[in-house]
């Protein structure tokens, strides 16, 4: 699968029944339909209110999703303001650019924005996600 920010050829990682798509260049990350729901339910934290709708236009560049290679919209994900993501308007999936996930797991390691687990819980299981998934490349820094 191309990366739908610099047309790299992405690699797949799997943890916990969770394939996603990394490039390994510009570090963006692609999760395929249900995938986040996935991630986030493994670690008890709310689904349902994460991703919505932007309200707004985004001056952020128009990405291609990397399956159906339509436009996708901008939505957004995490408590509180959310981060701007692209999101495939017929359900393949999401994509966060590089740092886009970090930024979205920083305001998920607040303990107002978790209802089902205590902040250092989640800060502990997120912190393992990332470690052991997104950076494993990189010697698990």
């Amino acid at each position: 699968m191309k990366c739908p920010a610099c047309r790299e050829e992405m690699i797949v990682i799997e943890y916990k029944d969770i394939e996603l798509d990394v490039c390994s260049s510009c570090k963006g990350v692609w999760f395929d339909a249900e995938e986040l729901e996935l991630l986030l339910g493994s670690l008890r934290l709310p689904v349902e209110e994460l991703v919505r709708k932007l309200g707004e236009k985004s001056s952020e560049e128009v990405r291609k999703c990397p399956a159906c290679r339509k436009k996708m919209e901008k939505a957004l994900v995490g408590p509180g303001k959310g981060e701007v993501i692209d999101r495939c308007r017929r359900g393949h999936g999401l994509w966060f650019d590089g740092g886009e996930l970090d930024k979205v797991v920083h305001r998920l390691r607040k303990p107002e924005a978790v209802s089902g687990l205590a902040g250092k819980e989640a800060e502990e299981k997120i912190g393992s996600f990332l470690s052991d998934v997104l950076f494993a490349e990189e010697g698990g820094k």
